[in-house]
C-alpha cells in the first residue's frame, strides 16, 4: 500500500511539473507591447519589447530610451512564473539610464491575463487592472524544437 502510494505521488508531482513547464514554454519569446483596449499598436511610438529568455533570463528593450542603438536595452534580470497565482515574476532587475518598465520596485509581478504562443495580455495591479496586450515577434520555443 506504501509503494502504491509513493508511485501515485511521484506520478503527480511529476505530472504538476510538466504542465508548469509547458506553461513556461509557452512564454519564451520576445514579446513586443501592441497596447490596450484604448491604444492600438499604429498608436505606439516607442513600444517595449519583453524578452523572456529559456534560462530564466529577461531583458527589456526600448529604441527611444535605450543607450545604444543596435542594442537598446532598457533592464534586464531573471524571470520566473509562478503557476499558484498565474503571474509572472521580474526579479533581480538592472536599470539601464532613466527608463523603467512600470516602477522601479525590485521584483515586478505581471498578471496573467490570458496566454497563447503568439498573444499575451497581461496587468500590473491584481486589483486595478488595465490589460497591455503583447505579440510574440519571435517565438524561440518553436525553433528549438
Amino acid at each position: 500500500m506504501k509503494i502504491s502510494f509513493n508511485l501515485v505521488l511521484v506520478v503527480f508531482l511529476f505530472s504538476n511539473r510538466t504542465c508548469s513547464q509547458s506553461i513556461n514554454e509557452n512564454l519564451i519569446g520576445h514579446w513586443l507591447y501592441i497596447g490596450t483596449e484604448e491604444t492600438k499598436k499604429e498608436e505606439i511610438e516607442c513600444p517595449d519589447l519583453l524578452v523572456l529568455n529559456k534560462n530564466g533570463n529577461y531583458s527589456i528593450l526600448n529604441d527611444c530610451y535605450g543607450g545604444e542603438i543596435e542594442d537598446p536595452i532598457v533592464e534586464q534580470g531573471q524571470w520566473k512564473f509562478d503557476s499558484k497565482e498565474n503571474k509572472i515574476l521580474l526579479t533581480n532587475r538592472k536599470f539601464f539610464g532613466n527608463y523603467m518598465f512600470h516602477d522601479s520596485n525590485p521584483i515586478l509581478q505581471l498578471y496573467i491575463k490570458m496566454s497563447t504562443g503568439k498573444l499575451l495580455n497581461i496587468c500590473f495591479d491584481s486589483k486595478e487592472c488595465v490589460i497591455e496586450n503583447y505579440e510574440n515577434i519571435l517565438d524561440l520555443n518553436k525553433k528549438s524544437k
